[in-house]
């Protein structure tokens, strides 16, 4: 697709609202991405309807990073960021949950990340060890319509935890995903000093 063709549909679309005034206590950050939450939540709602994925699901993280200037893309607030590095400290974090049968994006939750913005709102720490960390947090959000399903979600290590496997049990998924030892509930009596056979 070209880039003419590209902008032609993006200044189509209207399904994000944006107050023109930034809400009072609303940070900067939110208010810019308040363009495109509404837009990531359609296609979550849309995909949630009308797909019906295989067993396998993949949960996975991938970043979006915006080279150049941005134009006229910053001048109506889209969020823009200028990176160059692998794992930036500037850009746009997305979470997919992928069905790997068809390669097929089942969900997307948009994250944003900012170099000033260090201080994560969402702290793990003031969360109760029951409840699961961020990215347990993130997964069941991810695979809620899909819950009863039976299907097997394997994660990599953002979002696996001990929490994560007992969640994903209740929520009627099966689960894999490679945790680490300092993660809350570790059974480090069983499991810290077991090696793998060669």
């Amino acid at each position: 697709m070209s880039r003419n063709r590209f902008d032609n549909i993006w200044y189509a679309i209207r399904w994000s609202h944006q107050p023109p005034e930034q809400p009072h206590g609303m940070s900067s950050e939110q208010y810019r991405w308040m363009l495109v939450d509404d837009f990531v939540d359609n296609i979550n709602e849309y995909r949630a309807r009308t797909f019906v994925p295989g067993g396998h699901l993949e949960a996975d993280e991938s970043m979006i990073c915006w080279y150049g200037v941005g134009g006229s893309f910053v001048e109506a607030g889209i969020p823009h960021y200028a990176v160059s590095e692998r794992k930036p400290n500037n850009g746009a974090e997305i979470q997919n949950l992928t069905d790997v049968n068809r390669i097929v994006k089942s969900a997307a939750e948009e994250e944003a990340i900012a170099a000033t913005a260090t201080a994560d709102k969402d702290n793990d720490k003031d969360v109760a060890a029951n409840e699961g960390g961020k990215g347990t947090r993130v997964l069941l959000e991810l695979t809620r319509p899909w819950r009863d399903s039976g299907c097997l979600v394997t994660t990599d290590a953002y979002f696996a935890s001990v929490e994560a496997a007992v969640m994903m049990k209740e929520a009627g998924l099966f689960f894999i995903g490679n945790v680490k030892q300092c993660s809350r509930r570790f059974p480090m009596e069983v499991l810290g000093n077991a090696t793998l056979p060669k």
